[in-house]
């Protein structure tokens, strides 16, 4: 497929994802942007937006069409990181060119329930690579314009000034309670727990009442498929980001360093990855979840 056919295929599978999405979740009344990173990776790594997790490889592969709205506090620059790892021996510019043929930022307009002006906003480029390497970065910036903004993570406690013994022990704490409550089948008390950042989630994505509710079943009906399979709080490593003001837990036993709440279901070949991010909102004396990340797929042997 030459380059140009392969680049409109892919807005068009874009066009087709977002409408997918949001035809039947907007309110008719809204009008706004989406902003779009998409990205397809044969490379173990994962992608940030303003220091937060949006994505991490599973499976040695890092592949999406992420909106990311719900990552954008303000509008103004907004920064973007990816950290890439060779699966096998080293990366190639030549490897990597061929594969980030499309990796950019794209933007759809949203009018009254109607997609509008399709458009790359920007192509995002790594650096030529004078040598192979095992392990390749690279971060760019680019402006939004939202009709709304977002609390997030804004005005939380700088959490690289606590005490590390002291935050681990904060931090372990409360994700053994959200573990409980998911290895407990209450799935309801659980989506609870998520209720600050889908509230934002809902915001960032326009999502009417029917769309929200229709999300939150989904969620719910997902997580109580989890029950008494959530692994014990073990074998992690306590992540900062956020620029020190978001917190998680990635297992360290994991070749992807997903989140410690991840979940395998052996009998059904499934697992529920589920990455927690918690901040402690100032004049607050409890943490919180500001961002998750949380979907499932085959669970395949490795």
């Amino acid at each position: 497929m030459e380059m140009k056919n392969k680049l409109l295929y892919k807005i068009l599978l874009l066009l087709v994802i977002i409408n997918a999405t949001y035809s039947y979740g907007q309110n008719k009344n809204q009008k706004g942007s989406n902003y779009t990173l998409v990205y397809e990776f044969p490379y173990s790594g994962e992608v940030l937006v303003n220091d937060v997790l949006i994505d991490k490889s599973i499976y040695g592969t890092l592949n999406g069409t992420e909106f990311i709205n719900y990552f954008i506090l303000d509008n103004g620059e907004q920064t973007i990181k990816t950290e890439l790892k060779a699966n096998k021996g080293t990366i190639s510019s030549e490897s990597l060119k061929k594969v980030s043929t499309d990796f950019g930022i794209y933007n759809a307009d949203i009018n009254n329930g109607e997609l509008q002006n399709i458009q790359l906003i920007q192509k995002l480029n790594f650096p030529d690579l004078k040598t192979p390497v095992p392990i390749v970065s690279g971060q760019w910036n680019f402006k939004a314009n939202l009709p709304f903004k977002l609390e997030g993570w804004k005005n939380s406690e700088d959490l690289s000034k606590w005490d590390k013994d002291k935050l681990e022990k904060e931090v372990v704490k409360k994700y053994n309670e959200l573990r409980e409550i998911l290895n407990s089948g209450n799935s309801g008390e659980f989506v609870k727990e998520l209720a600050f950042a889908n509230k934002e989630f809902f915001v960032a994505n326009y999502y009417n009442e029917s769309k929200k509710n229709e999300f939150l079943s989904n969620l719910a009906k997902d997580f109580s498929k989890q029950k008494g399979l959530v692994p014990p709080i073990e074998n992690y490593k306590l992540r900062i980001m956020g620029n020190g003001k978001v917190v998680a837990l990635e297992s360290s036993s994991d070749n992807d360093s997903q989140g410690v709440l991840t979940t395998k279901d052996i009998e059904n070949k499934k697992i529920y990855v589920t990455y927690i991010m918690l901040h402690k909102p100032q004049n607050s004396d409890k943490f919180q979840i500001v961002r998750y990340l949380a979907y499932n797929t085959s669970l395949l042997n490795r």
